[in-house]
């Protein structure tokens, strides 16, 4: 009687239940823990590392529940292979870069102490070797004040 091999020809399809919500806790976990730990008083530095360490967890409770990351899902997978999702992702993130630089432009542009800002940053960078006769006059008026 011949051998019957136990291994499948075709592997065994996961079925993710929860793909959209872990996919959700995933991208908000970041903020969530950044914002919760500089509210803490941790560095700004060390909350970007937490918020990292925020998101790679939900990650791993991911696995751990569904034995696979939600990314591996069926619909997720056709998402990130379709031929023009790269282009998409090019056009969202330029949108929220965007957003992102103008609202630090207008947030240093509309501060009271703007002024004293680009005076101190002008006296650094070129006030050290004046390249001219106007960044010395420049310097030496800035300086006085």
């Amino acid at each position: 009687m011949p051998k019957r091999s136990l291994k499948r020809s075709t592997p065994v399809q996961h079925v993710h239940r929860f793909a959209n919500m872990w996919a959700l806790l995933t991208v908000l976990a970041f903020p969530a823990v950044m914002l919760w730990t500089l509210s803490a008083g941790v560095s700004s530095i060390s909350a970007f590392f937490l918020g990292m360490l925020g998101s790679l967890a939900v990650l791993f409770v991911n696995v751990l529940i569904e034995g696979e990351v939600w990314m591996m899902d069926a619909r997720w997978r056709q998402a990130f292979e379709h031929p023009h999702f790269a282009w998409r992702l090019a056009i969202i993130s330029g949108a929220l870069l965007l957003v992102v630089e103008s609202t630090a432009l207008v947030y240093f542009l509309t501060q009271p102490g703007l002024d004293e800002t680009i005076a101190a940053v002008v006296l650094v960078r070129e006030c050290v070797q004046p390249r001219g006769p106007v960044f010395a006059q420049l310097c030496q008026m800035l300086s006085s004040k």
